[in-house]
């Protein structure tokens, strides 16, 4: 069974994705922003990070850098966000760049999801 840990600041998304994971048999983790994550992490050992960009105390970006940066990690890192830009940085994009080839745009299918964890 794959261990997925999800990071939403948003309880009711993190609750959704829980149940519809837990549902198609992945073990599930939720932490609400990316200190929690990056915590979770350590001892939880996912197979699969899903991780939102804009969150409280340490962002999707800040946490993707950890993990990628992080010997002793070795999960596949799936990046979601509703979009959003700054000083013309697109989120999405800009996880892209850092080598994130599992990246979702919110709103999405539970289907999509699915592909993005179980993609090589």
């Amino acid at each position: 069974m794959k261990k997925v840990l999800v990071i939403d600041d948003d309880p009711d998304f993190n609750g959704i994705l829980k149940e519809q994971l837990e549902w198609a048999n992945y073990e599930v983790a939720c932490a609400f922003d990316g200190i929690q994550g990056l915590d979770i992490c350590k001892t939880f050992k996912p197979d699969v990070v899903i991780t939102d960009i804009i969150m409280p105390n340490k962002d999707g970006i800040e946490v993707i850098l950890a993990l990628v940066n992080d010997d002793e990690c070795h999960c596949k890192i799936v990046v979601m966000s509703g979009g959003g830009r700054i000083a013309g940085i697109e989120y999405l994009k800009l996880t892209e760049n850092l080598g994130i080839k599992n990246v979702l745009e919110k709103p999405f299918s539970f289907a999509d999801l699915q592909k993005a964890i179980e993609a090589p």
